[in-house]
């Protein structure tokens, strides 16, 4: 059920759900993964590392990133990831706006939704199976007159 509630808030993020913070970006780079690339912005006053998912930087132009560099940026996270990254001086980032905005709220969920999409598609089938399972087997084995002899019997 968490991981149900998780993948269905995942493009549902708003002003109300997010926390905005600023800082002063010291480096731009950007990171390889197994669906293409990730930026990674470094970050001063106060130190930290920001990451914006591989589905979203692919949207992003490069010189925009590049130009971010010695500038106070506004960024925005997830209040859960907020509260890591006071600790951890690491997290994933939903928004970013310099002088200009980069990438949005809105933005960001309009990408998350169409990559979380077919993802959604396959939990519920799994879960519909599972359930189809637990019918059949609760069927199978009379599980409520097993339970009924258990705690005629306790």
């Amino acid at each position: 059920i968490g991981q149900n509630v998780t993948l269905f808030m995942m493009d549902r993020l708003s002003e109300f759900s997010t926390v905005e913070m600023t800082a002063i970006v010291s480096d731009v780079s950007s990171t390889p993964t197994r669906d293409g690339f990730s930026y990674k912005l470094q970050v001063k006053e106060p130190e930290g590392e920001l990451w914006i998912r591989s589905s979203v930087s692919e949207h992003l132009d490069e010189k925009d990133m590049k130009a971010l560099l010695g500038q106070q940026v506004s960024f925005w996270m997830d209040i859960s990831t907020a509260e890591q990254y006071r600790e951890m001086r690491k997290g994933n980032i939903v928004a970013l706006q310099a002088e200009q905005e980069i990438f949005s709220i809105d933005d960001y969920n309009e990408i998350v939704g169409q990559v979380k999409r077919p993802a959604s598609i396959i939990c519920l089938f799994i879960q519909v199976v599972l359930l189809l399972l637990l019918i059949y087997l609760a069927r199978k084995f009379e599980l409520r007159r097993f339970v009924r002899n258990l705690l005629g019997k306790a």
